[in-house]
């Protein structure tokens, strides 16, 4: 649960801003998302942070997976602040909310310096560390391994955080009205 007196203010902006396929509507993702951030970084990251969400259909079917995320601004290299997250919209509404923890893993990555891209299109900084991600298998690139192994926790506690708030409201009761009282004559 984010605590009340935390202000996050990062941009997060949707290419479409209906229910997806009925399964999420942009207010829960923009809530996940801030869920995320606030799990994973410094308040004085995630409040410089742009996010594009774009559900791009067909992506698992042409692509190979359900979600990518990447930076706008690689070439900058002391802070990368802009970013664009892909989900297919096809894929359920648990799978979208762990792609998109995945995804944020990786913003996380970047915007705190841990993932840099290079000028080379097959090569990328790992904590500062060269890596050919043609040569390494996607499963072993350091990367991946973070970004799954973070990815269903952050969603487990995201839904256990959904549930507590969903009962926190529903056990709030509306302020009684007085009864009223007639008399018969």
């Amino acid at each position: 649960m984010l605590p009340d007196n935390i202000g996050i203010h990062m941009n997060i902006r949707f290419t479409h801003r209906h229910l997806v396929n009925n399964k999420i509507t942009s207010h829960k993702m923009r809530n996940a998302i801030k869920f995320f951030a606030n799990l994973l970084m410094d308040k004085s990251v995630y409040d410089e942070l742009h996010i594009d969400i774009e559900f791009v259909t067909g992506m698992l079917k042409s692509r190979g997976h359900e979600g990518e995320s990447y930076c706008e601004d690689w070439e900058n290299d002391s802070k990368y602040r802009w970013f664009t997250i892909n989900i297919d919209p096809s894929i359920s509404r648990k799978n979208i909310l762990l792609t998109l923890a995945h995804e944020m893993v990786h913003v996380k990555q970047y915007a705190v310096g841990e993932l840099q891209e290079t000028a080379s299109s097959n090569i990328t900084k790992w904590n500062g560390k060269k890596i050919d991600d043609d040569v390494i298998d996607y499963w072993d690139l350091p990367w991946e391994i973070d970004a799954h192994g973070r990815e269903k926790g952050l969603y487990s506690r995201y839904v256990k955080n959904e549930k507590t708030e969903g009962k926190a409201k529903s056990n709030r009761k509306s302020p009684k009205q007085p009864s009223v009282q007639t008399a018969r004559c």
